[in-house]
């Protein structure tokens, strides 16, 4: 297992958030989730990296598509 199969809340939150509005700016985000823009931009960093190292534009929608994914996944709630 990687880093990204241990997403705490406040990553769920920040992906929630990201996938509302990904313009949002660091600061934004980082009160909206709850911690320090330093700790968002690592976390986001931290969760994008390992879908697409190269973030160049040929790669955005790719990664996009993922982390959407990995969002949707990780805020769904398992059937009881």
């Amino acid at each position: 297992m990687n880093e990204i199969d241990h997403l705490d809340e406040i990553d769920r939150r920040l992906l929630r958030e990201l996938q509302a509005d990904a313009g949002q700016s660091q600061a934004a985000l980082a009160e909206k989730v709850g911690a320090s823009a330093a700790s968002v931009w690592r976390r986001h960093l931290r969760i994008a990296m390992p879908i697409a190292p190269d973030v160049s534009a040929a790669n955005c929608s790719r990664r996009d598509a993922v982390m959407e994914s990995r969002a949707t996944s990780a805020t769904t709630a398992p059937s009881p």
